[in-house]
């Protein structure tokens, strides 16, 4: 079995490894704020889960370092059997960015078959390295929305903040109190 990392999503017998600076934004998402238990990620997987779609959302991709002084020198690993156990809601993030990314493809019945015909094949790899770029985006926006340079105290406050400004940003159906806001963060 091959365990070593690729820059698209393969989750087929292999870990996945944040380097570099996205290694110590994941690792900052997944400490505990309070010295304790309490924790805005309980682990990696959950960071990688919501990273794309934050990532496609705000229209941020980053490229994988591991450049000194870009962060911390050892990886931070979701194993595969983790990236196995989420299959489905890796498929189900990867085809909603592929099927409304419409801006490396125009034509929509292509952006379909790339969703449901062709990813993990040789046709996606391109698809997958820009999945792994909105993955690598969106930890980005995660780190400096809610850690940036403040305080632990301040997590979720900022956790707040970047539910609010989400919410502005990119409306749902259902109107959400500043009051259910915070009963979600408890």
């Amino acid at each position: 079995m091959d365990n070593t990392s690729k820059e698209y999503i393969d989750f087929r017998e292999r870990d996945y490894l944040f380097y570099g600076k996205h290694a110590k934004m994941v690792k900052d998402l997944v400490h505990s704020f309070d010295g304790g238990e309490k924790k805005l990620f309980q682990y990696n997987k959950d960071v990688y889960i919501i990273a794309p779609l934050v990532g496609f959302l705000y229209k941020r991709k980053a490229k994988s370092t591991s450049k000194k002084g870009e962060g911390t020198e050892t990886p931070v690993t979701i194993n595969a059997t983790q990236m196995l156990g989420m299959k489905e809601d890796i498929l189900f993030a990867y085809r909603l960015i592929i099927l409304s990314d419409n801006r490396n493809e125009p034509d929509f019945l292509r952006r379909q078959d790339k969703a449901f015909r062709e990813y993990f094949s040789e046709k996606s790899k391109d698809d997958e390295m820009l999945f792994n770029e909105y993955v690598l985006g969106g930890v980005e926006i995660l780190h400096e929305k809610i850690i940036g340079d403040l305080k632990e105290e301040s997590y979720v406050e900022n956790l707040y903040d970047f539910l609010h400004d989400f919410e502005l940003e990119f409306p749902l159906k259902e109107n959400w109190s500043d009051e259910k806001v915070l009963e979600l963060a408890k």
